[in-house]
């Protein structure tokens, strides 16, 4: 048994799931529904899984990057289409009734498998692959087609095909009966048959059809009238179906289960290619993330990908920032006014991660991203009415396993507003608590709140804020920055009228 997969170069990447609580918190469900929606398939599955180790995320950026060479997408999607044919296949057995019509369906199905691994061992050795992932596949499948079993099964599979289209078949229909005959004819079976049914013709006192192909073909189901004169193809030439009977019989398990797997393993990377290929047509950008080998964090244009697949169906293009973690920092805290643009950047860089990790491009214009072996999230939730605990409790319940896991390294954690229902002075203590232990667990994250204080507590913590423009209207500039920010208070006092003088009138009973 081969034991290869295009998505990790151990053929292991379900080890390990993706699927978590930020799969919803940074919308990639929502995403992963537009990629479906663009590639016709739904590979939700396959965006479930990240390659098991920092090498296997590099085997996938790899591999895409040779997927995006000339020729190649439509390469893989001609040996895909020819596979969902095989799948046709497989389901139409399941469905007809005749034994002799599920054989022919079976002949055909080994043929269009064969001639699918073939075309693909043979074109793939012309391109240019620097892939170990590639490479790999290439030599597999050429040591495959060129292996005596494989190359049997290709040769009986044509051979017995060419016998079933070899025999000639006359049918006669005359004063209401049906003359079956052997002789080298021309014609077409299914201009028979309808010519046959049609209520115009049933005056006709006679009717000839010639036909030189096997009229049984690939149908799900035959007619009374086929399946007799099945019966009488078969009686007539017994060897050809007494082998194709035997042929099938004895490689009912022909299907390679690594070429199986492949095709849809590929769907992972084709409907990335055409996702990324409609949002570029849109004016969106994608760059392969560059490998951090100083743990630096960095990303040049960096946007939130879902917000931006809502926003260009309105022509209208999402807001940009860049980002930055040196090699001896290990946190954002982001603070600024509401509706300012925070939670919108904390999910661009889940998503910035998450990508990463996947293997593929990522949204910004640059980045440069080192292996995290986990992405840890945690965004504010509302009361439980099923467990009723308060907002404060459900969040320091979903807080402790991330807490007391003490195997966490090297992790990516995204905390969004937390412990807003608590006083400011229990609020800052606890959030304290949560950057250090994730500081000192050597984790980079981000974390968004409204506390100004957490910004200073660590020198491993960079302060971001979320900016306004000069008429103190929010324009959802992410920057770095020590001073206090004044932003929210500003809003503040224009939402509830708090000016000098319109304090001063509202004292004298004016109207503010």
């Amino acid at each position: 048994m081969i034991n290869f997969s295009i998505l990790d170069c151990e053929a292991s990447y379900k080890d390990s799931m993706a699927l978590s609580p930020y799969y919803i918190d940074f919308n990639i469900d929502r995403i992963v529904k537009d990629i479906n929606a663009y590639w016709k398939e739904d590979v939700t599955a396959l965006y479930k899984y990240f390659p098991a180790d920092e090498q296997g995320q590099e085997y996938r950026k790899a591999v895409y990057k040779d997927i995006c060479k000339e020729g190649m997408v439509e390469l893989l999607k001609e040996f895909r289409e020819e596979m969902k044919q095989r799948k046709k296949y497989l389901e139409n057995k399941k469905l007809t009734r005749s034994e002799l019509q599920k054989s022919v369906i079976t002949l055909s199905e080994i043929k269009g498998y064969a001639r699918a691994v073939e075309t693909l061992a043979s074109k793939l050795a012309t391109m240019n692959t620097e892939s170990e992932g590639m490479n790999s596949l290439i030599k597999i499948l050429n040591d495959y087609v060129a292996g005596d079993s494989f190359k049997q099964l290709s040769a009986k599979a044509n051979s017995l095909r060419d016998s079933l289209d070899a025999i000639p078949i006359k049918l006669s229909y005359q004063n209401n009966f049906l003359t079956v005959s052997f002789d080298e004819v021309k014609g077409k079976y299914d201009a028979f048959l309808k010519g046959f049914s049609s209520p115009e013709q049933e005056s006709k006192k006679s009717m000839t059809f010639f036909q030189k192909k096997n009229p049984l073909g690939d149908a799900v189901e035959v007619t009374t009238l086929e399946d007799e004169v099945l019966e009488l193809i078969s009686d007539k030439y017994p060897n050809v179906f007494i082998e194709l009977n035997k042929f099938v019989k004895e490689n009912s398990d022909y299907a390679e289960a690594f070429v199986i797997q492949l095709a849809d393993e590929l769907a992972f990377y084709l409907s990335f290619y055409t996702f990324e290929q409609e949002m570029s047509d849109r004016g969106l950008y994608f760059t392969p993330a560059k490998k951090s080998d100083n743990a630096c964090l960095r990303a040049d244009d960096l946007y939130d990908l879902a917000l931006a697949c809502q926003m260009i169906r309105k022509g209208e293009m999402p807001v940009a920032n860049d980002t930055r973690l040196e090699a001896n920092e290990n946190f954002f805290v982001l603070t600024g006014p509401n509706q300012g643009g925070k939670t919108t950047f904390a999910r661009s860089l889940g998503q910035l991660v998450f990508f990463s990790k996947l293997g593929l491009p990522v949204p910004a214009k640059y980045a440069e991203i080192p292996f995290y072996s986990r992405i840890l999230t945690h965004f504010s939730v509302e009361e439980s009415v099923e467990t009723g605990k308060g907002k404060l409790a459900e969040e320091l319940t979903r807080l402790a396993p991330m807490m007391e896991d003490k195997s966490q390294k090297n992790d990516f954690v995204v905390i969004n507003e937390l412990f807003t229902t608590a006083a400011n002075y229990d609020a800052c203590i606890m959030g304290k608590r949560v950057l250090d232990h994730f500081i000192g667990q050597n984790c980079h994250g981000i974390y968004v709140t409204h506390l100004q204080e957490l910004s200073k507590e660590d020198p491993g913590i960079v302060s971001l804020r979320a900016m306004m423009n000069e008429e103190h209207k929010q324009n959802f500039k992410i920057v770095r920055s020590n001073e206090p920010a004044l932003e929210s208070s500003i809003l503040l006092v224009e939402k509830h009228k708090l000016h000098y003088e319109q304090v001063v009138n509202r004292l004298k009973g004016e109207e503010a």
